[in-house]
């Protein structure tokens, strides 16, 4: 049995990894690289990143650019990474998706 340290953990590195596949998944799809990306996405700052997502539910169901770009406090980053992909209508569906994603976790 895993006791909550682990488990947060656990969750922290899992949503590491899919904010980072976020990230590149833009960087592929648009050509721009963000230098040092990796030291900037830490588990602690992927969970609390979900959980301000959480709270932008709303914005997520309706794909409100617009509103989740004005977000406060959200990482410059990925503001730019939305700005690059709603100009991309190609990248806006697995876009929508990840952020469900985090939206999702931030409520666990």
């Amino acid at each position: 049995m895993m006791n909550g340290k682990e488990e947060v953990v656990n969750k922290g590195e899992f949503l590491q990894e899919k904010v980072l596949n976020l990230i590149r998944f833009v960087s592929e799809g648009t050509g721009v690289w963000i230098e040092g990306i990796e030291k900037e996405v830490t588990p602690v700052r992927a969970i609390l990143f979900c959980q301000e997502m959480h709270k932008h539910k709303v914005e997520v169901v309706h794909r409100n650019w617009v509103a989740l770009h004005n977000i406060p406090d959200l990482p410059a980053y990925l503001q730019d990474a939305m700005v690059r992909v709603k100009q991309n209508p190609d990248l806006h569906d697995k876009f929508w998706r990840y952020m469900e994603l985090f939206v999702e976790m931030g409520g666990c």
